[in-house]
């Protein structure tokens, strides 16, 4: 027969601390909101760096896009069809996925669940973006459409998750 070890613990706060631990560990939505508000700020991030969560450039836009983009403003050309000072601005400042509105990088949301945190875009082209798309099975698209990943969890992201959780149950 094995000797057996048994434990007890008398001491008031000890037992309040793991007691808040077990408490904790049954409520995690603090620390999953934590996580959806750093993961959203992180994204919109992306959007200025404009590259994926592994750190890959997204591709450049297309002319097609380009084009599209510059003729939604009038400004953009003189009179004579010529690209103007303004339209060249414009042209020379315009990021990858940001188009006139904003409207994809400022629709990144987080929804938090018991099970954990949803992090993604009520914006109906974010998937397209997300995952790319071809003309031939999209025939609505204007071209093909790389994949350009906004959202995900980078290397710093993992650390800042992991340093939110840490903290969550470490100021017992």
């Amino acid at each position: 027969m094995a000797d057996t070890i048994r434990i007890e613990i008398n001491d008031g706060p000890v037992i309040d601390v793991l007691n808040e631990l077990i408490r904790r560990g049954k409520n995690m939505s603090p620390v999953y909101k934590a996580i959806g508000e750093s993961i959203v700020e992180s994204t919109k991030v992306r959007f200025s760096q404009q590259h994926a969560p592994d750190g890959t450039p997204w591709a450049q836009n297309s002319d097609v896009t380009l084009l599209r983009y510059m003729g939604e403003h009038k400004s953009n050309y003189t009179k004579s069809g010529r690209l103007s000072s303004k339209g060249m601005q414009r042209l020379g400042s315009k990021n990858v996925l940001e188009g006139i509105t904003k409207l994809l990088r400022d629709n990144i949301h987080y929804k938090v669940n018991p099970d954990g945190v949803e992090i993604g875009s009520p914006m109906v082209y974010a998937a397209m973006q997300q995952f790319g798309g071809s003309k031939s099975k999209f025939p609505n698209l204007w071209g093909d459409i790389p994949a350009r990943p906004f959202l995900g969890m980078s290397e710093h992201d993992e650390q800042d998750i992991i340093g939110l959780v840490r903290g969550y149950f470490s100021d017992l």
